[in-house]
C-alpha cells in the first residue's frame, strides 16, 4: 500500500529548517505509517498528535533539509 494525497497546501510559515510528519492518532498503525513515510523521503522527524484529523491520518511539512532535487 502507498499513500493518498488528499490535501496540499502552504505552511503557516515558510521557516521549517527540518521536514516534520505528524501523524494524527496515537495508534500502532498511524505510528508505522509516519515511520514509512519517514523511510521514503529519507528525511523529517516523526511526532505523534493526539488531535483526531477527520480527513488526515499523516501531515507532512516540508522543511530545508528535504532535497530540491529526487
Amino acid at each position: 500500500g502507498g499513500f493518498s494525497v488528499v490535501l496540499s497546501g502552504n505552511a503557516a510559515r515558510l521557516d521549517y529548517r527540518r521536514t516534520l510528519i505528524v501523524s494524527h492518532g496515537d495508534s500502532p498503525g498511524a505510528q508505522r505509517s509516519a515511520d514509512r513515510a519517514r523511510e521514503l523521503l529519507g528525511v523529517g522527524e516523526v511526532r505523534v498528535s493526539s488531535a483526531e484529523q477527520g480527513i488526515v491520518d499523516l501531515t507532512i511539512v516540508v522543511g530545508r533539509d528535504f532535497p530540491r532535487e529526487r
